[in-house]
């Protein structure tokens, strides 16, 4: 492979390198707890009244369902710098591996396929918690927590 210059071999090697030892890393309890925190307290705050706190902790909840359904299996979009991948960017890679790798070991049915289509712009999009205009309905709120744990269980995660 030819580099533009010896520091883009290096961040290329260094990336491949954070790679495999990300793989060979298994998703550990933490994690786990985390995700169900975040689903959690998601609910908590959409009872609360705070809908715009609850639409952050759901597209946070999303983005760790994702992550560890691909995790190891599911390419993704490579970009050295991590923080840049979106979790549309994973949903796009689950979609596709689910339709050209069917198992009986995950399901993604097509009314919870559509449902997160619908629900990203309105929801499940990073950049709705940057916008003061923006407030989330709680019925849209309501409807990301029961996609959100249908995706969960059918992505066995």
């Amino acid at each position: 492979m030819k580099f533009l210059s010896e520091a883009h071999r290096k961040n290329y090697e260094g990336a491949m390198k954070h790679l495999e030892e990300q793989k060979k890393r298994p998703l550990n309890y933490e994690e786990e707890l985390k995700r169900h925190e975040e689903m959690h307290e998601a609910e908590r705050r959409a009872n609360s009244g705070d809908k715009k706190a609850a639409g952050v902790y759901l597209r946070s909840a999303f983005e760790a369902i994702l992550k560890q359904f691909c995790f190891g299996k599911v390419t993704v979009m490579f970009v050295i710098d991590q923080s840049k991948l979106k979790a549309n960017d994973f949903w796009i890679a689950t979609k596709k591996y689910i339709k050209d790798q069917p198992s009986p070991d995950y399901e993604l049915t097509l009314n919870t396929r559509d449902e997160i289509d619908t629900l990203l712009p309105l929801v499940l999009n990073p950049l709705n918690h940057n916008d003061i205009n923006k407030n989330e309905h709680g019925n849209e709120i309501a409807r990301t927590i029961t996609a959100l744990r249908t995706l969960k269980k059918g992505l066995n995660v």
